[in-house]
């Protein structure tokens, strides 16, 4: 746009025009996300409990909140850098990440992920553990050891549980004779699952309950059960609102989705749906603007899916089965810091250790190359130190590293190393 202006007298005259400028405006479509949360940390864990830290996000709007994920489901919100999460199992891995929310509503990339595995903790064989397949988006249980006393209704808020789809409460029976817990569930706001009032039982140990069915065990669930959706670009910004179907939402807006870097135009996510058969989902653009198949949402399988956006804001299609076939060809970078070490033992070693590479899918493994006179070998691993125990007395030895990955693309070498073996006559 361009600006002048004229003054005017009350007799009415008119002065000449300023000086002009110009000025343009923002785009509006433009989203400016906050900086990633860095530097996630675990500051302490129990066997029931992982606190974690993090560096702070920056935004020009300021940062409103962090959303904290286990597992890749969103288990809580932090106005600060710190968050406790609860109800965990002992002895077992969970992986963590934090997105960071500004106050304009925009959403930060994830954090660095970490794994932390809880602590053993006792089992001294006392307890009741109850997996509830979510009909209540916050379940409550409401228990008493068999013949006991009753919590204080609605009872205990259960918090989410290592397999996605279900929420978990484990019960320590303590002193108590009981062999079982009575409960009820509900929603923590009045509306109430109480087997007709009939209640429901469940045993020491692990307990599964679904739509009704209390089965012994924990659910029946095989790690891999994800669906993945390639969106193609409609919008620059995308979120995806979703859901296991016959699970519980995200919060809204949801996940941000991101480039496929093997496919240009297109948005990419992986989400491990549990034990459901489906993943049930909308789209936004993150300013309110929905896709949501005339609020029937839309329905994509296990496996690969593609989403094309409609035209003129009418339903979009599925593609089951189908992905977009992009070639990948980016090489990892070059494997830095080549370093080795002849082993002090009787049988002669060399422990060769160098930093990891990067790459804009995965690297896979590295490839590494000993050279000794005209003599040449190769040997893949899958790990960012090797120990060559072929090595021969008297002989000199030189070793390089490349990386690939899954196309295979191939770094350039890195460093080269130079190990001489002493004869067993050297001293």
């Amino acid at each position: 746009y361009t600006y002048k202006v004229v003054a005017k007298s009350n007799a009415g005259q008119s002065s000449d025009d300023s000086s002009t400028i110009t000025v343009t405006t923002n785009d509006s479509g433009t989203v400016v996300a906050p900086t990633a949360p860095t530097g996630l940390a675990s500051s302490a864990k129990t066997d029931k409990t992982v606190s974690l830290t993090w560096q702070a996000s920056t935004h020009s709007s300021g940062i409103a909140g962090y959303d904290v994920y286990r597992n890749g489901s969103k288990v809580g919100t932090a106005t600060t850098t710190s968050y406790t999460d609860t109800g965990l199992t002992g002895a077992t891995a969970y992986t963590y990440k934090v997105i960071a929310t500004s106050n304009a509503g925009s959403s930060s990339d994830p954090s660095n992920e970490i794994s932390v595995t809880t602590e053993q903790g006792s089992n001294n064989g006392n307890t009741v553990t109850v997996y509830y397949k979510k009909g209540f988006a916050t379940p409550y249980i409401h228990y008493r050891p068999e013949g006991g006393t009753w919590t204080v209704a609605p009872g205990a808020k259960m918090e989410e549980s290592e397999i996605p789809g279900y929420a978990k409460y484990t019960i320590d029976l303590g002193a108590s004779t009981a062999t079982r817990v009575e409960a009820a569930f509900n929603n923590g706001s009045g509306q109430w699952d109480s087997n007709g009032q009939k209640n429901y039982f469940f045993n020491k140990g692990d307990n599964t309950y679904s739509a009704g069915v209390v089965t012994p065990g924990k659910p029946v669930y095989v790690p891999g059960n994800k669906v993945t959706v390639y969106y193609k670009e409609g919008w620059t910004n995308v979120n995806i609102h979703y859901r296991a179907e016959g699970g519980t939402w995200t919060a809204v807006p949801g996940v941000k989705m991101e480039n496929d870097p093997l496919n240009p135009g297109y948005k990419k996510i992986t989400i491990d749906i549990g034990t459901a058969t489906r993943l049930e989902a909308c789209f936004n653009n993150g300013s309110n603007v929905w896709d949501s198949n005339g609020q029937k949402n839309y329905f994509f399988n296990v496996g690969d899916n593609t989403y094309i956006p409609g035209a003129n804001g009418g339903a979009g299609q599925v593609k089951a089965g189908e992905k977009p076939q992009g070639t990948d060809t980016i090489a990892p970078s070059i494997p830095a810091n080549l370093a080795g070490s002849l082993g002090t033992g009787t049988t002669k070693t060399v422990t060769l250790s160098w930093s990891a590479s990067t790459d804009n899918i995965k690297v896979e493994g590295y490839e590494v190359t000993r050279t000794e006179g005209a003599n040449t070998t190769t040997v893949a691993v899958n790990a960012t130190t090797y120990i060559d125990s072929t090595v021969v007395a008297g002989k000199t030895y030189k070793y390089k590293v490349r990386a690939k990955d899954a196309k295979p693309n191939f770094s350039d070498y890195s460093n080269e190393v130079t190990i001489a073996v002493p004869s067993d006559a050297d001293t």
